[in-house]
């Protein structure tokens, strides 16, 4: 009796891993056309930027920060095209202000709106490696109010631009993992009279769902 019980359960297991695989190792989805959605969360390290201010210039330095953007594209073969809206924070750590540096208490925002671009290396793996590039507008703030000789609050709208590379895990034909890098630049901003660039480098994971 028990040798049958092992015996059914073995059978039982055997047809759950091979459903398993089925559906954690098709590739199929990734040759589907169609609409999808996706939905990211992320690291973003922007880097420290030199500035202009009135007769004053130093650096601005930042902590390490966060991102998130949701999107919603189209699917043709190979290719893919989307609409991305997200927002992006890092909190200001140190000003230099003619030469001397002293702490500081702000942060510098970014909401976005980006028409982006994929190429998908298909293959006959779950993995597919892709590039993506992408453009369209910024409103950057800059919140400083920990520093008796620069602060303020200001924000100016400004081009965007973005390119990158990364890599989709097929969970089954509808559902993706995705784990790319992005580097991510806008066009120089004025802020208030404050001069300066903003430049970062991200890591995403995201989900897509294709339809």
């Amino acid at each position: 009796m028990s040798g049958g019980k092992e015996s059914n359960m073995k059978r039982i297991l055997a047809t759950g891993l091979g459903f398993f695989m089925i559906v954690m190792f098709s590739p199929a989805g990734f040759c589907t056309d169609g609409p999808y959605i996706s939905g990211h969360i992320g690291y973003v390290n922007l880097q420290d930027r030199d500035y202009t201010w009135s007769s004053d210039s130093g650096m601005l330095e930042y902590d390490s920060g966060f991102t998130f953007g949701v999107a919603g594209g189209y699917r043709f073969k190979q290719v893919r095209v989307e609409a991305e809206g997200g927002y992006q924070k890092n909190d200001v750590s140190h000003v230099s202000v003619n030469g001397t540096r002293y702490s500081a208490a702000g942060d510098i925002r970014n909401d976005y709106l980006l028409i982006n671009g994929y190429f998908d290396f298909v293959n006959k793996s779950p993995f597919t490696p892709f590039i993506s590039a992408g453009f369209g507008v910024s409103s950057v703030r800059l919140d400083i109010h920990g520093n008796a000789l620069i602060y303020g609050c200001a924000y100016d709208t400004v081009f965007t631009y973005q390119f990158g590379a990364g890599v989709g895990y097929a969970l089954n034909k509808r559902f993706f993992l995705d784990l790319k890098y992005r580097y991510f630049a806008t066009a120089d901003p004025d802020l208030g009279g404050l001069k300066t660039s903003y430049k970062t480098n991200n890591v995403l994971v995201g989900v897509r769902c294709n339809f």
